[in-house]
C-alpha cells in the first residue's frame, strides 16, 4: 500500500492498454463520489464531516498531477490518442511544475497549513520519483512491446 493508493501487478507480464490504465484510474474518483453519495445513510454525528472528507478527496485526486487519478486520467488518454514515449516525458515534467508550485505556496502558509504541507511534500516526492525513473519507464515499454509484436 502506498500513501495514495496501491499499485495492481498483471499476473501475464504484458502492459495493459492506456484504456484499462484509464478504467483502472477512474475507479478511485468514481468509488469516492458513491462514498459521497452514501452519506446521508451513515450516522448523523459524523455525516457533514464524511461528506466534506470524501468531497475533498475526490477535488483533491481529479487534480491532473500525474500520480493522482486524475493526472492518471489525462495521461493515458493523451497516450491513447498519440502514443509517444514524449507525451509521458512532457506531462511528468508539466506535474512536477505544478506540484512544486502548490508546495512553494503551501510552505508560505505555514503553520496553519501543516496537513496540506506534509500531504503535498509526499505527493511531490512521488512525482520527484516519477520523474526521474520516466526514461527507465519508456525503455520498459519498448522492451514490452518488442516481446508483443
Amino acid at each position: 500500500m502506498l500513501p495514495f493508493g496501491a499499485n495492481i501487478q498483471f499476473p501475464t507480464g504484458q502492459a495493459p492498454s492506456y484504456t484499462s490504465l484509464m478504467w483502472i484510474a477512474i475507479g478511485g474518483p468514481l468509488f469516492t463520489l458513491i462514498a459521497y453519495a452514501g452519506s446521508p445513510f451513515i450516522p448523523t454525528i459524523v455525516q457533514k464531516e464524511f461528506a466534506f472528507i470524501q468531497l475533498t478527496l475526490l477535488l483533491v485526486n481529479l487534480l491532473p498531477i500525474y500520480p493522482l487519478d486524475g493526472g492518471q486520467i489525462l495521461c493515458n488518454f493523451l497516450l491513447k490518442m498519440n502514443p509517444k514515449k514524449k507525451i509521458y516525458e512532457y506531462y511528468i515534467s508539466l506535474s512536477l511544475i505544478f506540484i512544486t508550485i502548490i508546495v512553494v505556496v503551501i510552505l508560505l502558509m505555514l503553520p496553519q497549513s501543516i496537513f496540506l504541507a506534509v500531504l503535498s511534500l509526499l505527493l511531490w516526492s512521488e512525482v520527484m520519483g516519477e520523474w526521474r525513473f520516466r526514461k527507465y519507464r519508456s525503455a520498459f515499454e519498448k522492451v514490452v512491446m518488442n516481446r508483443l509484436t
